[in-house]
This record gives structure tokens, C-alpha cells and sequence, in this order.
């Protein structure tokens, strides 16, 4: 292969690595499409979307429901109303179901009572609302009625022994803020329960109970939640799961949980997980300002999980929030996972008997989606063992790579320039620092020229940040010297030490970041997983480059010692990148895409633009970053990515502070 054709042919393998990515991508985020009633056989639980809307419907049709309006009261008669309904259906007919039991075939059992409904109320006295500005009067007290629907569908095990049976509780709230329908805060959550009550009371008895509570006052600093949490069915829930809405649209995210084992049922019942501890780092490092039930209920010592809508946050508490057509495949989504996972826990017996105390079950677990809907779940001491074999792994790396380098100078002296690893890895770690900070530089930049641009324009922002960062991981290349960079206009020799010299450079780049894995490891924060992923198959694309590719290169020992056949393919560059690149990067693409659509809109809750920009920019480095060895040939592919680079830049800083 002549040499003029490795820069064209990298960067075509890196145009085909970035576009496979962002559809993969797109392709992790699909949804499914609603499923009709008519198509959920009776023989298998299956969630009905277009069922659940028209309960969705309905509670629409009574406008904004803010708590103790007239509409969030005549919302609560509706769901208590529907669900005394199929309570004395299930009463008359008594419900005579056949269990199946392996063990005894053809067991049939009575369930008269087997659904249980209640309409919790409670009045709040002396409650105090601030409403300065809207009178001359700082403050009013209310007396207000707190309605909490609440459905038990029991199960077997309470059915026949009729106590010491834990439950599982599945929770939404049906009230809104004052102006805004809410649909997807909280209404499909709520219309989706009400849909899986009517979908498992056509099915067998689960093996263990399931609670339903639709709670009101969420909104009212989570007023149900804190209410339901002092009533006698609550020492019976062994776990919550919690469905809200954080932002209106797209899939339901998996974005907090205290147990593993609430996650391995997620991911085991779930065809399309979407879930990321990202989530539960951002509101453990208060990125996020707000809250939701999930507090209450591990504050009042249960494990729980907290799944809810992210995308589209601008229009989240605004008159914004309603219903739109693509919605019915958000809610298929959230619908298929709510069950799935219902069903699994229940029937999961050592999870269900297990402690109900959050001091004896909380065991935080770093979690994340793949390739092709599948999804990882990492115990924190299996991560950090883990991030403690690759720093391991590095540091060995660093130490072998080092003596082969010097043994090889010293076999080709006669053709081979020396070059520092010490000098190569300052350029690398260089750009690992600008790649890093430059994005948030600009964007500062931007935001001081014209505030709250980067929020309106999240897409021109999400190229800037790219483009930037890009910029950042070349420029240490073009202003600090290094004749390592032509690496064309050496002889095969110098090129393979080149190579090498860059591979230890890129590791010791690394460096910070295994410290930066181990101590977030050991806090307890696993968003850091994608930046463990890219070292680790960069790590194996060397062991691979240096174990098989090369075997031989580092093992001269003496001057002349070089009579095999060396030539320009010898680095094994294609190979080495096909290892380390396409696999990280579309998993860090996940995080990513996760992250921005999360975290992009949090400006309208008080987060600094600037903390957005440094958190999308820390999970956008480590692109440019590993890609530095393949893209460094010479000078002049440098010198083209950083002026395009530069353009791109311009363009979107224009764009985003002018217009």
C-alpha cells in the first residue's frame, strides 16, 4: 500500500466508524409501536398502549389538575370510579382461575376480594402556600383534601396465607402543575397503571401482591407519597417502582435504582431497556434540581427504581405537555417495561422475601444499555475491581512497551531516530486537556456574548462542543514540535517506532483517568463506565498489536538484529482500530446521547450552562482523544482536520451568538 493512501483511507474507515455509530444509535433509541387490545393474548400478560389512552383520554378531558382543583378532584373520581367498577366485577364473579403448578396440575383456586380498591383522603391543615406576587399578602393558609387512589391486587401468597406476604408498589401521581395538561408528567404513567390493573385481572394471581398507587400532591412537595408512606399497606411493599416524567417524550429511562437485583429484573423482563446510572449521578451530584417520589420512598427505607420520560425537557410544566401521536409509542414503552418488570420481581421469590430495610439491600450497581437493546448491570465492588485490573493492566503496559521501545532503538540505531516517549506523552496529555477544556471555553464565551444561546440551539451546541474538541486534542500537535508527526517521510523502521511511541504517549494520556475511575469507584459514581470501556479495548488493541501483529518488535538485542522483512503495513494501524474504536465509541455515543437530551434542558432549572457544556464535553474527549494515533500520519492530514475543524467552529459560534 503506498503510503499517500493511509490518511485517505483512515479517515474513510473513521467516516464509516462515526456514521455506523450514530445509527446504531438511533437504533438503540427506537420504540415499539403500540400494540392494539385485541392483540395481547390472554395466556401471556401484554401492555395495550392504545388501551391505556383512552383512560389517558379521559383524564385530559378535565384539563390542568393542579392539587385540590376541581379537575384533579373529578380525575380522582374517575380512577376510583373505574376501579370500584372492576372490583365488583371481580367480587361477583369471584374469579375462578386455574393456577398452573408444575406440581400439582389442575389446581384451581377461588379469589373472591382479590382486588382491593381505596380512596385515601386526607385533610391538611394550616397548609402554607407562598404567593407573593399574585397578592399583597406574602403567604395564605389552606385547609386542603389530599386524595390517594389506591388499588392491591393480591397475590397467591397472600390469597392463601392472607399476611406476613410482601408486596411490590408500583407508583404514579395524577396531579399537574397550574397550566399544563401533563401528559407526560404524570398522566401516561398513570393511565399505563390503570391499564396493567385491567391487563392482570385478566391473568392468574402473581405470586406475590402488587400495590397501585395513584397519589396526588407530587407536585406539592410530594405531599402523596409522604402521606402514603405512614399507611398500614405500606410495610408490606418490599420494593417501589416509580413512574414519572421528566421530560415529554421519547423512552422511558431506567435513571435511578438502589438494587441490583430490582435491575437484573429490568433487564432480564425489558425487550428495549433504556437505562443509564448517569441518571443517578446527576441528581447525586445535584446537576438536576428537582425531585420526585423515589425520595420518599428510599428515605423511608425501601429499595425502589425510578423510571421517567427525559427528551424534550423545554416543554416539560408548560402548556407544551400534550398529547402528540408519536406519544403512543413512549407510553407502549413505558407500559411494556412497568409490567415486565412487575411481573419478573413478583415472581422473583428471593428478591420478594428478602430485607425490606434500605440500610440491608442498598447495594449501588453501575448499569447501562447496549448494543442491540441489551444491558450491563455491574455490582460498585465488581467495578471497581475491574477499574483496578485495567490501571493494573495499563501500568504493565507502560512498563513492557517502554523496554521494547528502548531495545529497538538500540537494534536500529543505524535508521531510526529516537524519539521521547516523555516529549509524546506531554503532547498527548496536552490534548487531552485541551480537547477537554477548549469546548467549555467557547461556550462560555458564547453564553457571555449572548445568555441562554446554547440552550435554544442545543444542536449547533452539540457540533460546537464536538468541533471544539476535535480542535482541541490536534492543536497541541501543530504549535508544540515533534518531528513524530511526518511520520510518511521516514523509513519503515522509524515509522514502526513511531507507532509504538504513540501508543505508549496515548496510555500515559490515560493515566489520570484510571486514577479519576478508581476514586469515582470508590464514591460510589459509575457514569465513568464509557472512559473504562475505551481504555480497556484500546488496552487489548495493543496487547493484540503487541502479541500477535509484532511479536518481534523490542526483541532485538543488538545492533543489526534486523533482518525481517519490514514494511509499511507492519503497524497493523487497521486492525488496531477496529479493536479499539468501533465498540467504546458506540457505547460513550449512548452515554452521550443520554446525557444531552437529559441534561441540555436542565438550563431552565437553574444549571449553569457552563456545568452542562464541561459534563457533555467529559464524555466527548475520549473520541478525539483515541483516535489521536490513527490520525496522526503527517502534518498535512493534521493540519486539514484542524481547519475544517476551525470552520466549523467559526460557523456555529456565529450561529449561535449572532443570530
Amino acid at each position: 500500500m503506498r503510503k499517500s493512501l493511509q490518511p485517505s483511507l483512515a479517515a474513510l474507515l473513521l467516516l464509516v466508524l462515526i456514521f455506523s455509530t450514530v445509527w446504531l444509535g438511533n437504533q438503540q433509541s427506537s420504540l415499539p409501536e403500540p400494540v392494539a387490545p385485541s392483540h395481547f393474548p390472554h395466556n401471556s400478560p401484554s401492555f395495550s398502549s392504545l388501551a391505556a389512552h383512552k383512560h389517558l383520554l379521559t383524564i385530559l378531558s378535565h384539563g390542568p389538575r393542579p392539587f385540590s382543583s376541581q379537575a384533579n378532584k373529578d380525575v380522582a373520581d374517575f380512577i376510583h370510579n373505574e376501579l370500584l367498577t372492576w372490583q365488583r366485577e371481580t367480587d361477583q364473579s369471584y374469579s375462578i382461575l386455574k393456577l398452573e403448578d408444575s406440581a400439582s396440575d389442575g389446581l384451581r383456586f377461588e379469589a373472591p376480594g382479590r382486588l382491593f380498591v381505596e380512596r385515601d383522603s386526607k385533610t391538611l391543615e394550616n397548609f402554607h402556600f407562598d404567593i407573593s406576587g399574585f397578592s399583597p399578602k406574602q403567604n395564605a393558609t389552606f385547609s386542603l383534601t389530599s386524595d390517594n387512589i389506591i388499588a392491591k391486587l393480591k397475590g397467591t401468597c397472600e390469597l392463601q396465607r392472607g399476611k406476613n406476604c410482601p408486596s411490590l408498589l408500583l407508583s404514579a401521581h395524577y396531579d399537574t402543575v397550574i397550566g399544563t395538561l401533563g401528559v407526560t408528567d404524570d398522566g401516561i404513567a398513570v393511565a399505563s397503571i390503570i391499564e396493567i390493573i385491567r391487563t392482570l385481572l385478566h391473568q392468574p394471581p402473581l405470586p406475590h401482591s402488587v400495590i397501585f398507587l395513584l397519589n396526588n400532591g407530587e407536585e406539592a412537595a410530594l405531599l402523596g407519597a409522604v402521606h402514603f408512606s405512614n399507611h398500614p399497606l405500606y410495610t408490606s411493599v418490599r420494593a417501589t417502582i416509580n413512574l414519572e416524567g421528566a421530560g415529554t417524550g421519547g423512552p422511558s429511562m431506567l435513571f435511578r435504582s438502589t438494587d441490583p437485583s430490582m435491575l437484573r429484573g429490568y433487564a432480564a423482563a425489558v425487550a428495549r431497556p433504556f437505562a443509564a446510572v448517569l441518571g443517578n449521578d446527576i441528581f447525586k451530584l445535584k446537576l438536576i434540581k428537582s425531585a420526585t417520589d423515589y425520595e420518599v420512598y428510599t428515605a423511608n427505607g425501601r429499595a425502589a427504581m425510578d423510571v421517567a420520560f427525559f427528551r424534550d425537557r423545554y416543554a416539560y410544566h408548560t402548556k407544551r405537555d400534550e398529547w402528540r401521536p408519536e406519544l403512543a409509542r413512549s407510553m407502549q414503552h413505558m407500559g411494556e417495561a412497568a409490567l415486565g418488570t412487575v411481573l419478573a420481581l413478583t415472581r422473583d421469590e428471593e428478591f420478594m422475601r428478602g430485607p425490606r430495610t434500605l440500610a440491608a439491600v442498598e447495594s449501588p450497581a453501575v448499569y447501562w444499555h447496549e448494543l442491540f437493546h441489551w444491558m450491563v448491570v455491574l455490582p460498585f465492588n465488581v467495578y471497581f475491581i475491574l477499574s483496578t485490573l485495567i490501571t493494573m493492566w495499563l501500568g504493565t503496559l507502560l512498563v513492557v512497551g517502554y523496554k521494547k521501545a528502548r531495545n529497538y532503538v538500540h537494534a536500529h540505531s543505524r535508521v531510526v531516530k529516537n524519539t521521547s516517549v516523555l516529549s509524546q506523552g506531554v503532547r498527548f496529555t496536552a490534548a487531552e486537556l485541551s480537547s477537554l477544556f477548549l469546548p467549555i471555553l467557547v461556550v462560555l464565551l458564547v453564553e457571555k456574548i449572548r445568555p441562554l444561546a446554547t440552550y435554544e440551539q442545543p444542536i449547533m451546541t452539540q457540533i460546537l462542543i464536538m468541533t471544539c474538541s476535535v480542535l482541541g486534542a490536534v492543536f497541541p500537535f501543530l504549535v508544540l514540535p515533534d518531528t513524530s508527526n511526518n511520520i510518511g517521510q521516514h523509513s519503515s523502521q522509524q515509522i514502526l517506532l513511531n507507532w509504538h511511541i504513540s501508543q505508549l504517549a496515548l496510555m500515559i494520556s490515560w493515566l489520570p483517568i484510571t486514577f479519576l475511575l478508581l476514586f469515582s469507584g470508590f464514591h460510589g459514581v459509575g457514569m465513568l463506565h464509557p472512559h473504562a470501556l475505551f481504555i480497556a479495548f484500546g488496552l487489548a488493541s495493543i496487547t493484540v498489536d503487541w502479541a500477535i501483529l509484532r511479536p518481534w518488535f523490542g526483541n532485538e538485542f543488538k545492533q543489526g538484529d534486523d533482518v525481517r522483512n519490514v514494511c509499511i503495513t507492519t503497524p497493523g494501524w487497521q486492525i488496531s482500530m477496529l479493536i479499539a474504536i468501533p465498540i467504546p465509541l458506540l457505547s460513550l455515543v449512548n452515554t452521550r446521547f443520554s446525557l444531552i437530551s437529559a441534561m441540555q434542558p436542565t438550563l431552565q432549572d437553574g444549571t449553569p450552562a457552563v456545568a452542562v457544556a464541561g459534563l457533555i464535553s467529559f464524555f466527548t474527549f475520549m473520541i478525539p482523544l483515541s483516535l489521536l494515533p490513527y490520525l496522526l500520519f503527517n502534518k498535512t492530514s493534521v493540519k486539514y482536520i484542524s481547519n475544517l475543524m476551525v470552520i466549523l467552529a467559526t460557523i456555529s459560534v456565529f450561529l449561535l451568538a449572532v443570530t
